[in-house]
């Protein structure tokens, strides 16, 4: 299964491009930056203090300095399986990118999407 989002950060600056994919082995998050000239994308493996939220219904960069809670240079995206909804958080930053889950919440009674 495959996930693509393009997304202009805070303040009219660069796009980034993220591409989620998931597989037997888990969960792979690659997050390209079109360069200034704008005409190659290149991967990226901090953004600094951009945090971006993704799901079906769309993606946003937002700053961190606008929302303190959020984790900088972290693409935050919602995860629907085994009954549960998982909010997952990726870390760009660092030299061990990993997948975590940051909160996990029951389904509310009747509802019946997979």
């Amino acid at each position: 299964m495959e996930s693509n989002f393009l997304v202009q950060t805070p303040g009219g600056g660069a796009l980034i491009q993220l591409e989620l994919v998931k597989a037997a082995g888990g969960e792979e998050l690659m997050v390209r930056v079109l360069d200034e000239c704008g005409g190659t994308w290149e991967e990226e493996d901090d953004i600094g203090n951009v945090v971006v939220p993704m799901d079906a219904s769309g993606t946003v960069a937002v700053s961190t300095k606008e929302c303190p809670g959020l984790r900088p240079s972290t693409v935050y995206y919602r995860d629907l399986n085994s009954g549960e909804t998982r909010v997952r958080a990726y870390n760009l930053a660092g030299k061990h990118k990993n997948v975590e889950v940051v909160e996990s919440l029951s389904r509310a009674e009747g509802n019946k999407r997979s």
